[in-house]
């Protein structure tokens, strides 16, 4: 959702459903995340947050995650 002429709002809801949770190791989850893009001198920055409704077992170092990212369109 465009902010202004250089701010990008963004945001995600996804469910994933597994057909056979022993087997994958996972229960069914929800992922959700937000995030935001600003055009600075031609670069788009972008810096987003991601999470799923799992416990920390189930997880491990994927849910709770910041990433930043810097792309140039040419």
């Amino acid at each position: 959702m465009p902010v202004g002429k250089y701010l990008t709002l963004s945001g995600l809801a996804a469910k994933q459903y597994i057909d056979r949770n022993a087997t994958f190791g996972l229960p069914d989850y929800v992922e959700y995340g937000r995030g935001a893009t600003v055009n600075l001198a031609g670069f788009d920055v972008n810096l987003a947050w991601s999470d799923a409704d799992m416990n920390d077992s189930e997880c491990g170092d994927a849910c709770g995650m910041v990433l930043l990212s810097v792309s140039r369109s040419f």
